[in-house]
């Protein structure tokens, strides 16, 4: 049985260089061939807006790009 992720460990003074910390969200991207971590920006949304508001953004987003990309060649 073949897994889909690896774990990695990180030396903790690099981590707090970066101003990483226990429990903090990260970002992980890749640009170039190269693995990037960065601290997650904690967001503060408007009052009634829920935590999952972005993640259902860019699912719908994504899920009617192509009628949202004809809007904007109007």
């Amino acid at each position: 049985m073949e897994d889909n992720s690896y774990g990695i460990t990180l030396p903790k003074e690099m981590l707090l260089e970066a101003g990483i910390s226990y429990g903090d969200n990260i970002q992980i991207e890749q640009r170039n061939g190269e693995i990037v971590l960065s601290k997650k920006e904690e967001i503060k949304l408007p009052k009634g807006i829920s935590a999952d508001f972005f993640e259902v953004l860019e699912r719908n987003t994504n899920k009617h790009e192509e009628t949202i990309r004809d809007l904007v060649d109007r």
